[in-house]
């Protein structure tokens, strides 16, 4: 593709985005918009500008290089040519002295024989001279050619050297464009978040995003601030007993106002044909997610083990996790209990109970802080069992994607940013969701020690990690697939309304706002 198309592909973006800026409800945002989209298009133009003058001087300089060959094998054949014609006519000098000799011995049988011989060198050294004229006629040739190759390469280098300066200046107006984007242009405002808890290290990336100087409302479960110094307010719900434990898919399309909420995979693979989300980014690589039983009644070492103790488990309604456990004959439908609310008081007053938590804080707590307890639990991790799913993923409705990509190319690597900055110093937001989760005065308890200890337990049991692409936040669809696979037997045999029989990995996330620079460094 020549430079002149491709300057006017960039042109016709430019257009494209104006147009669309120009729509009858555009606001200033969707103009700044457009503004930014011509501003890419016209980085775009010059870095393909750039790039074809590259190709030019790579070209110049293969032809600078092939025109110095030619002239130099030319060389060879004129000097070659030229030493033939100094040998055909030191034999013709010699000829003539035979003759001479020959003709002075009055010898006329050896005059003959030299008379015929001067004949024949004389006529090989006016041929080698014509040969050699030649030679010297195309050595002088290839040298022109060369050397206008050599100017044609100097014009090519200076053209480079224009197009890089024109692609440099073109970027830094797009990069000047893009700053000039604000997040209150073109995400929603307030940006709502809904949990699938009460405030915890596990959600302290999205904490991080308000800082330690938010306003909490007990009444609602929220906690809200500025982010940063953008003019955007990020409101966080926790989940729970404040949406009726009901799962954060089914809040989404309750309520338009939430712009993203956690989200696990498996949830959004059994919803996408209703309530479709999509993930775009992820705190969690090991879900943390557990089963967990007193040591003093059990021994378990696999969720066989646990399936053939006959053990009552307790979970959250709806968990799929299970639906793959009892589908799978690991558990015994009987012997699962769907009433849990998050609450100790059953696994405190009934011996011989397993129970659902997070690595991240019953143990802990059991252990340390819960009166009527204060002993070890053992646990085993979901993921563990086959389920690998990405807990707690920030998804939004995936028709929303396109509606905000602007929005979702600033606010993922901002998320990316804050769970690096929380890790680096997890202890003033770990403090202030202690203090969140006092105000809302609700069952749940937590402290400052149980805090530490998640934040250190998310990185000990490898819960939390750049992954295998080596920054934070990233989701794999092969993982996802497998996930798929596993699932769709399941809800086709359960008649699960809401799945989607030709649901894709593409469809339940993307890793595509994330920014590959931002790494945990672990």
């Amino acid at each position: 593709m020549n430079k002149r198309v491709l300057i006017a592909l960039a042109a016709a973006l430019a257009v494209v985005a104006a147009a669309c800026a120009a729509d009858d409800t555009a606001s200033e945002a969707a103009e700044a918009a457009a503004a930014d989209a011509a501003a890419a298009a016209s980085a775009a133009a010059a870095t393909a500008q750039s790039a074809q003058a590259d190709a030019d001087t790579g070209i110049a300089d293969a032809a600078v290089a092939a025109a110095d060959a030619a002239a130099a094998a030319a060389d060879a054949a004129a000097a070659a040519a030229t030493a033939d014609a100094a040998l055909a006519a030191a034999e013709a000098a010699q000829a003539g002295a035979d003759l001479a000799q020959a003709t002075a011995e009055g010898n006329v049988e050896a005059m003959a024989v030299a008379e015929s011989a001067l004949a024949a060198a004389q006529s090989a050294a006016e041929e080698a001279l014509t040969e050699a004229a030649a030679a010297q006629q195309e050595a002088a040739s290839a040298q022109a050619e060369a050397d206008d190759a050599r100017a044609a390469a100097e014009a090519a280098q200076a053209a480079q050297a224009e197009a890089e300066a024109g692609r440099a200046e073109a970027e830094a107006e797009a990069e000047a464009a893009m700053a000039g984007v604000q997040l209150t242009d073109v995400c929603p405002n307030p940006l709502v978040i809904q949990t699938d808890w009460f405030p915890e290290p596990e959600h302290a990336h999205t904490y991080q995003m308000i800082g330690t100087d938010g306003v909490v409302d007990a009444e609602n479960g929220t906690y809200s601030g500025e982010l940063r110094d953008t003019g955007l307010t990020v409101e966080i719900r926790a989940g729970g007993p404040y949406i009726g434990f009901s799962p954060p898919t089914a809040q989404f399309y309750a309520d338009d106002d939430i712009f993203m909420a956690y989200v696990d995979t498996a949830a959004a693979i059994r919803s996408y044909g209703q309530t479709p989300v999509t993930a775009v980014f992820t705190s969690f690589e090991v879900g943390p997610q557990i089963l967990m039983w007193d040591p003093d009644d059990y021994d378990f070492e696999t969720f066989e083990d646990i399936g053939n103790s006959g053990a009552t488990v307790l979970y959250f309604q709806g968990a799929t996790y299970m639906d793959y456990l009892v589908a799978n004959g690991v558990i015994d439908a009987a012997n699962v209990d769907g009433s849990y609310d998050g609450s100790p008081t059953r696994f405190i007053a009934e011996d011989g109970l397993v129970q659902q938590g997070f690595a991240t804080n019953e143990p802990f707590r059991y252990e340390n802080e819960i009166d009527g307890w204060l002993k070890p639990v053992e646990f085993l991790l979901i993921h563990d069992a086959g389920v690998e799913l990405y807990q707690s993923a920030v998804s939004v409705r995936s028709g929303d994607i396109e509606r905000y990509r602007e929005c979702l190319e600033l606010i993922v690597p901002i998320m990316q940013e804050d769970i690096v900055a929380y890790f680096n110093d997890p202890q003033p937001i770990n403090d202030k969701l202690d203090d969140i989760v006092k105000e809302l005065d609700s069952f749940w308890t937590s402290s400052k020690a149980t805090h530490a200890a998640a934040t250190v337990a998310m990185r000990d049991l490898g819960l939390v990690t750049d992954g295998g692409n080596g920054f934070v936040g990233d989701m794999n669809g092969d993982r996802i697939q497998g996930l798929i696979d596993i699932l769709t037997p399941i809800f086709t045999e359960q008649g699960v309304e809401s799945f989607d029989p030709n649901i894709t990995p593409d469809d339940v996330y993307t890793n595509e706002f994330l920014d590959p620079s931002i790494s945990l460094g672990f």
